[in-house]
Parts: C-alpha cells; structure tokens; sequence
C-alpha cells in the first residue's frame, strides 16, 4: 500500500476498495518488490529461483552441508508441507525413503540453517516447559505465501493453508513471539502470542467461516475451549473475506475479521477493548 500510494484509513468506502484491490494483488503474488510488475510466468520463475538459492547459497554452501540433496529433498518437502505438523523423526523417515543416510541431528541442522537463511520457520506449541515444547511435533512456515505457490507441487497445500502462512509472517513482521496452541481436550489453535504486557492474544484461520457453516462452528468451538483455559486472552477468528463482527460466548468476545482489515490493525495498541465495553 506504501508502494500504491494508498492511505490506511479505511473510513472512506473509496480507500477500502482500493486497500481490497492491493490486498488481491498481494494475495496473488506476494510480498517480494521483484515479482510486483511481472507476468504470472516470470513471477514463477522468479519465485523458484529465490528458493534454489536460499537452498544452494545460503544453506549447502556457507554451510558446506555434507549432503546438498538431502537438504534440496527436505527444503521442498517443507515448502510442500507449509502450515502443516511435522516432527524430526518423520522427517528423517523421509528422507532415508529416499535413499539419503542421514541422521536426525543432520536433519535438526538443515532446520536451523533453514530459518537462518530466512527460508523457511518453524512454530512451535505453546507451553511454559522448554522439553515439552521440543518434545510436541512442530509447524512450519515459508517466508511468503506466494512463493510457495509457485514452488511447492500444490498436492498438500491449500488456500487456507496459504492464508496461515501469510498471517505468520505478518506476525514475524510484527515482532511477536508466535506459538500454536492446542488444549487440554485436544483443540488447535493456529495462532498464540504475549504482548508486552504479557496480555495473550488467540488467533484461528480459516479461509471461509459463513454464518451458520460447520467451518464456523468448530473454529469457534477451537476458540472458545482455549478462551476457558485462558478466560482474559484476546479471540480473533481471520478470514479472507468477509464482514467484521463479534460473536459472544460465555467464555468471552470473538471477534471475527477479515485478513486484509486485520493486517492493517495494529492489534498489540489496543489490547481488550471489548472487555471494557
């Protein structure tokens, strides 16, 4: 929107559709300047070029990784695997599938070098113990959501998977401390973080939740079993369209918004509003 020359606020009905059109342009390719005024070809291309070389310069070579197609294998699986569960030892069954003699501390390391190199993040479960946050499996995240579109085969991902990875990244821009959760009756949260006041905020996605749809019900149903666990958090359930709203529970305030709305909120500012209503 800086790019675009487009004002923020969204008071005007003009501003919202033209902050509506930047969010659709976004959505399709992405946070990278380069792809900006390319055609959808050249924007693939780019995007897999970008990949390669997070994975060949900025891993195998200053790492001087022993293994330059085991870290290639698991690099893609990962992009394949955005928004998604996985664990070390799956992983490292994985690549043994394929032939590769690899340890799990090997595939531990390509991890970290990974999220150095900026390519691809892991989240981990929130919770106060350090062991049981390594112990539980792990998401991971790539640094854009285009760019998993035209690198990733498409088979595992979809929209909404797409979608998380974008609201993750817009996390990471914000400098939160991002977890998912999953409650003591075995709900997921996507998103969880502290504020400065160590004020929690509860965040699902969903790429579509209608009223009255079974997607809107058991995203609320996640929220609410999470808001009885932590009864002063924050709820967000984030879509990518739609009209902004509240839902209230017995638990607390839901308040539902659409993804292009939501990045333009500086959320961690205004903290619980509705609680004071």
């Amino acid at each position: 929107m800086d790019a675009k020359g487009i004002a923020t606020d969204l008071r005007g009905q003009q501003t919202r559709l033209q902050v509506r059109k930047a969010f659709a342009e976004y959505w399709q390719r992405g946070g990278f300047p380069e792809v900006l005024e390319v055609d959808p070809l050249l924007q693939t291309m780019i995007h897999q070029d970008y990949f390669k070389t997070m994975i060949f310069r900025d891993v195998v070579d200053r790492h001087d990784a022993l293994y330059p197609r085991a870290v290639r294998d698991l690099a893609y699986r990962l992009l394949n695997s955005a928004a998604s569960l996985y664990t070390i030892n799956a992983l490292t069954g994985y690549l043994k599938s394929l032939d590769h003699r690899v340890s799990k501390t090997f595939v531990g390391e390509v991890l970290e070098w990974l999220e150095d190199a900026y390519a691809l993040f892991t989240l981990r479960i929130f919770d106060s113990s350090l062991t049981r946050q390594n112990a539980n499996a792990k998401k991971i995240y790539a640094i854009d959501h285009a760019l998993i579109c035209s690198t990733s085969t498409g088979i595992l991902v979809n929209d909404g998977h797409l979608l998380a990875n974008l609201i993750f990244i817009d996390g990471r821009r914000r400098g939160r401390q991002l977890y998912y959760c999953r409650t003591r009756s075995g709900k997921e949260v996507d998103f969880v973080w502290r504020n400065a006041k160590s004020e929690i905020t509860l965040l699902q996605v969903a790429l579509q939740a209608p009223e009255g749809s079974e997607t809107l019900t058991r995203e609320v149903t996640a929220l609410r079993d999470a808001l009885s666990e932590y009864p002063c958090a924050r709820a967000l359930l984030v879509t990518l369209d739609g009209t902004p709203c509240q839902i209230k529970s017995p638990e607390g305030t839901i308040q539902l918004l659409p993804v292009w709305q939501y990045l333009l909120e500086e959320i961690d500012q205004n903290h619980f509003s509705q609680k004071s209503e």
